[in-house]
């Protein structure tokens, strides 16, 4: 087995990927700003738009909150539903222990897309990092305020991600 990594540095990118999408989504914003402000005609779809992009805002902020903490202390909330802390770094593997989502994990190193953490109850284990990572909001590709594509919200996203 490889030795185990320590998860700053992949905090780090992550943050930064995240600070990146902050940045993209104020730029977006302040262009749709711009366009209401200049003046009638008034495009109906610029409310709309401005609220999407307020509210992918709003989740780059809590991603942002998380990994933080994360760098901060090594802890992250559980992000899925209900996950199993597994025995060894494989699916199908026995279960140690269950938690739910939010609940707060150590975590005590990687290796590849396997984190090793430590659970408020002592369980120490592996998960995957599709249960633990905070997600980035999805960017939606049509333009803002451009009438094209009706958007997703976080929900459907997800659900259309588990085929």
């Amino acid at each position: 087995m490889p030795p185990l990594q320590n998860p700053k540095a992949r905090f780090n990118a992550r943050l930064k990927l995240a600070k990146e999408a902050d940045e993209r989504a104020n730029a977006q914003r302040k262009k749709i700003l711009d366009r209401i402000k200049s003046g009638p005609p008034a495009d109906p779809g610029l409310a709309d738009s401005l609220k999407r992009v307020e509210a992918h805002l709003k989740e780059i902020e809590s991603v942002v909150k998380i990994l933080t903490e994360a760098i901060r202390s090594g802890i992250l909330p559980i992000r899925n539903l209900s996950v199993a802390v597994k025995k060894e770094m494989k699916f199908i593997a026995g279960v140690l222990c269950k938690l739910s989502r939010g609940a707060k994990v150590t975590v005590l190193g990687f290796i590849g897309d396997w984190y090793q953490v430590k659970a408020p109850d002592d369980c120490t284990g592996w998960l995957h990092s599709a249960e633990l990572m905070p997600a980035l909001p999805v960017e939606l590709s049509s333009a803002p305020g451009s009438g094209t594509g009706s958007g997703a919200s976080r929900d459907e996203v997800e659900i259309g991600g588990r085929g």
